[in-house]
């Protein structure tokens, strides 16, 4: 948490307290880099957009449970576009919902 509060340069108390909770874009980053990691993007592929809402928060060092379902996908010109929904929680707990997009080469077309 530290590191990734000194990348954002924050110096909130409410993330830096005993206590604390974890930033929200914290946790939607893991949960993308999660995503990343298991589709195995191929070079040339790019994150385009993402949209999440945060619903709680979540103490430091908790375990948070993601699940990714791509519930849009379409080919143009050679790169395969997919909209992925994520939902993230903590125990029963939906701590976030949202949307994300990801344009990929078509497989055989990277270089």
């Amino acid at each position: 948490m530290k590191r990734y509060l000194t990348a954002v340069d924050s110096e909130s108390p409410l993330y830096r307290s005993e206590d604390s909770v974890a930033p929200p874009l914290a946790i939607a980053a893991l949960v993308i880099a999660g995503l990343i990691e298991a589709i195995g993007l191929p070079p040339g592929s790019v994150h385009t957009t993402q949209d999440f809402s945060f619903m709680e928060t979540v103490p430091v060092g908790s375990t948070v449970n993601a699940a990714a379902e791509v519930v849009q996908a379409a080919r143009r010109g050679g790169m395969d576009v997919i909209v992925i929904e994520i939902t993230a929680l903590h125990g029963e707990q939906t701590v976030l919902t949202g949307r994300s997009m990801l344009i990929l080469p078509v497989a055989g077309d990277a270089e």
